[in-house]
């Protein structure tokens, strides 16, 4: 799904469809309630509880994947709140399996739940907080970063890119003492990302892994170079020293920029 909409309409599409099957099982909890249709309510949640193992399988893996192994997230927070998220989601799918073979009688008499009407209570309680928890990773992930790069001024985007660039470079310098190449290409794609930005040519998916990937908010440190030396003109500074210290960081950032396209090769 990540290759069709890419990382952040497809987090979208994934939590809208968790919360369909929240709902869908808080429905199947009328019917056994209020309806007291047992049949329609086993079929329910099994048909639930089985299609959140497939998204688990088909979309939640290769996301774990992209980005807290590959290192994806946009903090180390939301890494940390991603690995508790997958190890409580693991967890609860396990339950809801457990109480749909209970129901279906294929679990051995010895264990099974004595009073399994208030477990799978409690697991849907449970189901309900970790869905709140996927919809407050996709604010963490996406709208956060965003909101709060939204009011700063160019020269202070610039200085965030500088660090990232910093963060990054040392990371594929890292990745190639160790001899892994494709870590080394995926950290070559952030600098080239980072500092060509989204309206250059160069910008993509350059090491070939079906990932765009950019730490930045794309535009890219060239470009925040180009416009913080104007805005550091505007404001009267002196324009002379302010365009040789952006020539020199120019010229840095160009050279930086065919390194890591060399690298990428």
């Amino acid at each position: 799904m990540q290759f069709i909409l890419g990382p952040r309409n497809s987090a979208l599409v994934l939590v809208i469809l968790e919360a369909i099957i929240l709902a869908g099982l808080f429905y199947g909890f009328y019917l056994m309630r209020v309806k007291r249709d047992r049949a329609a309510h086993e079929k329910n949640q099994t048909r639930w509880v089985i299609f959140n193992l497939i998204l688990i399988l088909a979309v939640m893996v290769v996301g774990f994947y992209r980005y807290v192994v590959l290192g994806g997230a946009a903090n180390p927070l939301t890494a940390q709140l991603m690995i508790g998220h997958a190890i409580s989601g693991t967890l609860i799918q396990l339950m809801g399996i457990f109480i749909i073979l209970q129901m279906k009688r294929k679990i051995p008499e010895r264990f099974r739940f004595k009073n399994y009407k208030l477990f799978m209570r409690v697991l849907l309680t449970f189901w309900t907080l970790q869905t709140l928890g996927g919809f407050g990773l996709y604010y963490f992930q996406y709208v956060q970063p965003a909101s709060a790069s939204a009011p700063a001024s160019n020269v202070a985007r610039l200085q965030r890119a500088a660090d990232d660039l910093t963060i990054h470079a040392d990371e594929l310098a890292t990745a190639a003492k160790r001899g892994n190449l494709q870590s080394t290409k995926r950290h070559a794609e952030h600098l080239v990302n980072l500092i060509a930005g989204k309206n250059s040519s160069d910008y993509g998916d350059v090491d070939k892994d079906g990932f765009i990937e950019d730490p930045g908010d794309g535009t890219g440190a060239i470009s925040l170079l180009k416009t913080a030396r104007e805005d550091i003109a505007k404001a009267g500074a002196k324009s002379a020293d302010a365009g040789k210290i952006a020539d020199v960081v120019n010229d840095a950032l160009v050279r930086v920029l065919a390194s890591s396209k060399t690298i990428l090769q």
